[in-house]
């Protein structure tokens, strides 16, 4: 078998392989290795340089055995065109004007809708105040009639008593004067006054009271007054009343 002998100055270089010492001419402390047989070239290891460390080296491996860093390159993937770039930016810029768009949509539209809502609360308050004051109103129009119609009644049962009781005066003086035409009795009448002698003449839920009437007949110059005596008994209710001669 032929012996191949690997290019000068790059023995040091193979893997597996260090330089050994030389002893004495022609002859080595250590058998020599035997060179790899075969007659093609492609036993010929191949250089490479690291493109990190810069060492060259001759080696079938994927690493640098100085710095272990990797040989192969990595891949880079499929590249665009110029004209498809261009497409893919046309495409984001019209996605992009389009999120714009469709955000200033939404915005406009919730914008709208909270406007919405708001007048709606505004309507709702603005009616909720009409209807408290309409109901104030009315309150205080319910106050005044049941004020003005207690006055009304109160003014009405004054007016009742007071005709009442005048229409008493008015038949004690009559019938002081028919006792008196009848002899009974001595000085004729001129008139009649009568007072309350249970003290319920503004009391207006007492419906009945007794009075103390005097049939007029002579009055003295300090306003004082003589005559007879009667006592008469008053229902307000029918504006009815009863008298007789004395207490």
């Amino acid at each position: 078998m032929e012996q191949h002998e690997h290019p000068e100055g790059h023995d040091e270089h193979l893997r597996g392989e260090a330089p050994t010492d030389a002893g004495p001419a022609g002859s080595s402390d250590t058998e020599p290795e035997p060179r790899p047989s075969g007659g093609s070239t492609g036993d010929v290891l191949p250089e490479r340089v690291c493109r990190r460390c810069s060492t060259v080296a001759a080696t079938t491996g994927d690493f640098c055995p100085h710095c272990g860093a990797s040989y192969v390159r990595g891949r880079r993937g499929p590249q665009l065109s110029r004209r498809a770039k261009r497409i893919v930016l046309a495409l984001l810029a019209v996605l992009l004007i389009g999120g714009i768009a469709t955000g200033a949509t939404l915005k406009v539209r919730a914008d709208q809708r909270a406007e919405a809502r708001a007048r709606a609360e505004a309507r709702a308050q603005d009616a909720a105040r009409r209807e408290r004051e309409r109901k104030a109103q009315e309150e205080a129009q319910a106050a005044s009639d049941a004020e003005d119609a207690a006055v009304e009644e109160e003014r009405l049962q004054r007016s009742i008593r007071t005709l009442t009781v005048r229409e008493l005066r008015k038949a004690v003086t009559k019938d002081a004067r028919d006792k008196h035409a009848q002899g009974l009795l001595e000085d004729r009448a001129t008139s009649t006054s009568c007072e309350n002698t249970e003290g319920t003449e503004d009391d207006f839920t007492v419906t009945t009271a007794e009075y103390s009437c005097i049939a007029v007949t002579d009055e003295d110059p300090d306003g004082s007054s003589r005559g007879y005596r009667f006592t008469a008994r008053v229902d307000f209710e029918d504006g009815s009343f009863t008298w007789h001669l004395g207490d």
